[in-house]
């Protein structure tokens, strides 16, 4: 027996061009292996490219493999990929647990693309539970979509062990912006808009991560960050290893984040983990856990923003103060063996508690 689970098998599917450095891949890789150290036995289905879509003809092959799943299996999925993929799992005989990291109808609004509400809704209706990161997401997915408390599992990201940042040498004021780079991580707001408005000398900032995204919105930045003269003091690095990002959190005053909407904010969680104060908004879930080690500036009023940073920056006794702050707190802050503890007989409740309530 598997921690009380009542299922034998996961099939995990996924996509190979979900970018490594996100919060959304690290969690979903964590959680799978967390259910594979837990006994539970699982097989990869992998598709070629599912962002921002799964094609035509990868949905086809996927609706003959389903056909073809053992009803006792279980189909574990991003949501975004169930989503895509409702029509073909409406009449499936497997049960689907779908993972759920933040609303693609925030994500697209904000982006400038059409947001299919009524796809989301349908990703919902074909799971028989939903993993989310905060308890602001499960929130938001009952007051959005009538999704069944019973039905959603709260697991919120877990960290690794990592050593306290020492910050950078002393006189340098070094920023890191971390997470891919799209309209939703408002990093076009941050270069063009409060950067410009900082009046401490000496500062550099780093933008890391993703790239490909919308390559359109990267270009946007680039030629931003050149109109305003400041190419020598804003670096986009695009993603690194994981070396070369602890080597950039060593060198780190401060993380700064924007983003419009967060369902929980890992870069954040990793920034106070080794003791990096952070400067950010109350974006989503952020706001509902982030404690010591915080400074919220307002989202949409650049010159306070920047007046936040400029404070922090030129009071190294203040940002020492911060800094013990955001390693107090983090040091609170889950480790991944603790996010998942369980999890394979918390996924076999929530689905049999959907199937109770279809029972006739």
């Amino acid at each position: 027996m598997v921690e009380g689970a009542q299922f034998v098998h996961i099939i995990y599917l996924h996509s190979d061009d979900y970018a490594r450095l996100t919060g959304g891949h690290v969690y979903n890789s964590r959680l799978v292996a967390a259910l594979a150290a837990q006994g539970v036995s699982i097989s990869d289905l992998a598709v070629p490219v599912a962002f921002p879509s799964i094609d035509a003809p990868s949905r086809a092959r996927l609706a003959a493999a389903f056909t073809e799943l053992s009803a006792d299996a279980i189909l574990l999925s991003d949501h975004l990929h169930i989503a895509d993929l409702a029509p073909q799992l409406g009449s499936r005989r497997l049960r689907v647990v779908a993972i759920f990291h933040h609303s693609r109808t925030i994500e697209d609004s904000v982006s400038g693309r059409p947001a299919d509400r009524d796809a989301e809704r349908r990703g919902f209706d074909v799971s028989d539970a939903v993993i989310v990161t905060s308890q602001a997401t499960r929130d938001y997915i009952i007051a959005h979509y009538g999704v069944a408390p019973e039905r959603i599992i709260v697991a919120v990201p877990g960290l690794d062990p990592a050593p306290r940042s020492p910050g950078p040498a002393a006189g340098a004021r070094s920023l890191l912006t971390l997470g891919a780079v799209i309209p939703r991580k408002r990093q076009g707001w941050l270069v063009e808009e409060v950067a410009p408005r900082l009046r401490t000398s000496g500062w550099h900032w780093r933008l890391v991560g993703d790239l490909d995204r919308d390559p359109g919105y990267v270009a946007r930045i680039r030629t931003g960050i050149a109109a305003a003269g400041l190419s020598g003091p804003i670096e986009l690095t695009g993603g690194v290893d994981d070396a070369t990002l602890d080597r950039l959190w060593s060198e780190t005053a401060l993380c700064v984040a924007a983003s419009h909407y967060e369902g929980y904010g890992m870069a954040v969680a990793e920034a106070l983990r080794r003791g990096v104060p952070v400067v950010t908004t109350q974006s989503g879930a952020v706001a509902t856990w982030a404690g010591a080690g915080v400074s919220f500036a307002p989202a949409d009023d650049p010159s306070a923003f920047a007046k936040i940073l400029d404070g922090l920056l030129a009071d190294p006794s203040a940002l020492r103060r911060l800094a013990d702050e955001a390693w107090a707190f983090g040091s609170t802050l889950p480790a991944w063996d603790e996010t998942f503890a369980g999890m394979a007989g918390r996924m076999a409740a929530a689905i049999a508690g959907r199937c109770a309530v279809a029972a006739p």
